[in-house]
């Protein structure tokens, strides 16, 4: 981002005063902790450019339905893995992001001070002291910048705290752990509890980053490994969510018990999975053909942000309604037990949920949230999770219909077609009905 114009650290601004009347969002899925948990599906064999553009996409995306994104230092810092460093230094450097940044789209959240120049020097320290060695040169150098503004109209970072935050991390792990089915007695329990311990050791905190290097030595079972996954994920969220309250955040992966996690925004609990930018892009590609979210992906971001105007305003009102109309009622359902990524015999699978559609005493319609996710995403045959269960369902439960949600639809139908016609007319896409 440097260029010949001087630059200058800053006089940063409080969080919870820079996300008023606005809709924020925490990125997290450049963390290690994201990546360290990828043992298991291919995150790593992909290819460095795939990665960048992956987040990029990510970024365009969320600002489509928020007003600003915040990137956490921990993210950006807390770093032991090359690979992830050169995702990052990719990411920093590519012109969207830089546009982004200059837009004020997306802002970097530190802590340790109000001054973006105490919050570089915190990250780098702190980076240093969790992973045990210096950061790569030219990532420092990348970073750097981020922190610093050519003129005062700009401000490039916000702060969470003045005093390091994040040290209920380990209590909040921990909680959750021993609130699974994981033998406390077991080998599985014994290695996760020194990993946490060892990372506690460099920083008194638990760090994604040593927290799973320290893991790494140790050969966990499979389920093991996806319930420290899910518990590591779900109670970093949670804790996010109760001390910046406000600012959304989201997991990052759409199965398993992550299905169940929960923010709670507007005093009303939401399943968090339905923020992420994944979603989003089912649910624009009702409206856009994939070819034309892809032409949009490719051009310069400025491009999308000019039409952030009265039209934009009205879409991103819809499409969040939209979302929390789907987890009206649904906050104390297990979708979990359903939707379990773990039952691979798919035919047993369906009936199983067949037979909870069938016998539940509640009031809760799990299969009317199916549909209104359906409607909201538009992409379910595109979810590997629930596409055998709309295969079993359809037949049965294809007429049943959530009106509720239906006619909620219909009547914010009129908030996001302008908002696509303008993009359609702006980026000279064939037009079609909306």
């Amino acid at each position: 981002m440097t260029n010949s114009t001087s630059l200058f650290y800053e006089q940063t601004e409080f969080i919870a005063d820079a996300s008023k009347g606005k809709r924020t969002v925490f990125y997290d899925e450049m963390s290690e902790y994201k990546y360290a948990f990828s043992q298991y599906n291919s995150d790593r064999a992909c290819h460095l450019r795939i990665e960048i553009d992956k987040h990029i996409n990510n970024l365009t995306y969320l600002s489509m339905y928020f007003d600003e994104i915040y990137i956490q230092t921990g993210t950006l810092f807390n770093i032991s893995d090359p690979f992830i460093e050169s995702v990052i230094l990719g990411v920093i450097n590519n012109e969207k992001f830089i546009s982004m940044m200059h837009l004020g789209v997306v802002r970097i959240c530190g802590w340790g001070g109000k001054t973006s120049f105490e919050m570089f020097g915190n990250a780098l320290e702190f980076s240093h002291q969790s992973s045990g060695r210096r950061m790569d040169q030219n990532l420092a150098m990348g970073l750097e910048p981020l922190f610093m503004v050519a003129n005062a109209e700009r401000n490039n970072t916000v702060y969470r705290s003045e005093s390091r935050p994040d040290d209920e991390t380990s209590e909040s792990f921990l909680n959750a752990l021993n609130n699974t089915n994981i033998d406390k007695s077991g080998v599985d329990y014994k290695y996760i509890e020194e990993a946490v311990d060892s990372s506690k050791k460099l920083t008194g905190q638990l760090i994604g980053s040593s927290f799973n290097n320290a893991l790494k030595g140790k050969i966990l079972s499979k389920k093991a490994h996806r319930t420290v996954e899910e518990c590591f994920v779900g109670s970093w969220h949670s804790l996010l969510n109760k001390t910046v309250p406000g600012v959304y955040t989201y997991n990052t992966k759409l199965s398993g018990g992550l299905l169940d996690h929960t923010i709670n925004i507007n005093r009303q609990d939401v399943k968090s999975f339905l923020y992420s930018p994944k979603i989003f892009e089912f649910f624009l590609k009702q409206l856009l053909t994939p070819k034309e979210c892809n032409d949009i992906l490719k051009r310069p971001y400025e491009e999308l942000h000019v039409l952030r105007n009265g039209d934009w305003a009205r879409f991103c009102e819809a499409y969040h309604k939209s979302i929390e109309e789907t987890c009206t009622g649904l906050s104390s359902t297990c979708l979990s037990t359903h939707l379990d990524e773990d039952n691979l015999g798919y035919n047993d699978w369906a009936s199983n949920l067949l037979n909870g559609l069938e016998n539940k005493q509640d009031n809760i319609d799990i299969n009317a949230f199916i549909q209104a996710l359906t409607s909201l995403v538009g992409g379910i045959y595109q979810i590997p999770l629930l596409s055998p269960i709309i295969n079993s369902l359809g037949a049965v439960y294809g007429s049943r219909i959530n009106d509720l949600f239906q006619n909620f639809q219909k009547e914010n139908k009129s908030s996001i077609s302008p908002y696509i016609k303008k993009i359609k007319m702006s980026f000279d896409l064939q037009p079609t009905m909306i």
